[in-house]
């Protein structure tokens, strides 16, 4: 029995089998409405975009995982469901059609592990991948929510193997290269018993943008919003705003007003509290000495917070938390804390970047320092007297 010893061997027989190859050049099925919906369009991105959200919109998926089509490409358009395989070689057609230079990629999901040697079984999932100028754009239809780039949580692992038309094949690296954002503003009266009250928004790109919206748009804003005031312990939240939900093309953004009760320590005439508040990260993640894997991350992130205080009448400056810069070797990630005070106004400007999807385990200590280091930043505290 002949087992696949090397890639080009996996890829040969993958795109000889009549669920990948023949499903690929199959176009009669959506010719005539691909041809309505995109005959004025000339921009290359506008036509990605348009296709996509077409095939999304069009197709569900079932659920179900698969490099290979089950009942056809043909069949899931006309039924409006269908596997894995089926939606995105049918994306991977239409963009072609569109006279896109499109391509299928191979991938092993978070569950099936990552295709460490050449085997068929390697891989069970298929994505589509698009090319303008020198940039490759992955895309996976499966997701109501995903974009361009921003594929869903369980094809971020590793790398994919992109097959082309001639039979060769090429490695694609499934990790985004821009980091996604969640930007935050908090600006809030404390109040002499130690209560907050203010505004609070956040601004959210890519991964970060596609989590939130799977979170908020498949749950009932109810729901939602009593999983976040519990999140916070009792927080109280009024005027809950969220914009571009919809929009995918746009970051997506949160707002609402907000109560909490006893978020400063009163010890005499003074008040100690974090200038975070209830936002401060208070747990390490990394709790093991040491550590054999990569720490997968999934995606890069930028996290920011710019914290405005109003503090309470009579009350005077005594101790800040002094500046600080931590940064992790080769560029892996950087902590930035820093806050200035102007008469009764305090402002706290906090970031921190994790620039790589994975870790390998030779940096383990040195993160898990990071992150301790960053812990105890977030939970210095100010000391307000009073005067």
């Amino acid at each position: 029995e002949f087992y696949s010893r090397t890639w080009e061997d996996v890829v040969e027989t993958v795109y000889k089998n009549p669920s990948f190859g023949d499903e690929l050049r199959k176009t009669n099925y959506f010719k005539e409405d691909l041809d309505a919906i995109i005959k004025n369009l000339t921009d290359e991105q506008e036509k990605i975009n348009t296709i996509f959200s077409f095939v999304k919109s069009k197709v569900k998926w079932d659920q179900s995982y698969g490099k290979y089509t089950r009942k056809g490409v043909k069949q899931a358009y006309q039924k409006g469901v269908g596997n894995t395989a089926e939606i995105n070689l049918m994306l991977t057609a239409m963009l072609e059609y569109a006279n896109l230079e499109s391509n299928p990629v191979l991938v092993s999901t978070r569950s099936n592990g990552m295709p460490l040697f050449p085997t068929r079984e390697g891989y069970n999932y298929v994505i589509a991948a698009v090319k303008i100028g020198e940039d490759l754009i992955v895309l996976d239809a499966t997701n109501k929510y995903a974009s361009l780039n921003v594929l869903p949580f369980r094809a971020l692992n590793w790398e994919g193997r992109m097959i082309k038309k001639d039979g060769t094949s090429i490695n694609v690296n499934l990790y985004p290269k821009a980091n996604s954002s969640n930007n935050m503003t908090f600006m809030l009266n404390l109040n002499e018993n130690g209560d907050i009250e203010g505004n609070f928004r956040s601004v959210k790109t890519n991964h970060s943008a596609f989590l939130y919206r799977e979170k908020y748009l498949d749950t009932d804003e109810t729901e939602f919003l009593e999983k976040l005031e519990n999140k916070y312990n009792g927080l109280e939240i009024s005027e809950f705003k969220v914009t571009n939900a919809d929009e995918l093309s746009k970051p997506v953004m949160e707002s609402y007003k907000f109560l909490k009760s006893s978020q400063a320590d009163i010890i005499g005439d003074k008040l100690y509290f974090s200038p975070l508040f209830y936002l401060r990260t208070s747990i390490n993640p990394f709790k093991l000495e040491k550590r054999e894997f990569p720490v997968d991350f999934g995606y890069p992130t930028t996290e920011s917070y710019r914290v405005i205080v109003y503090l309470p009448k009579g009350y005077e400056v005594e101790f800040v938390p002094e500046a600080k810069i931590i940064s992790l070797p080769d560029n892996l990630g950087l902590f930035q804390y820093n806050i200035s005070v102007n008469g009764s106004q305090l402002q706290l400007l906090v970031q921190t970047d994790i620039n790589e999807s994975v870790v390998v385990p030779q940096y383990y200590e040195i993160l898990k320092e990071f992150f301790k280091q960053l812990i105890e930043k977030e939970n210095e505290q100010v000391v307000l007297t009073k005067a």
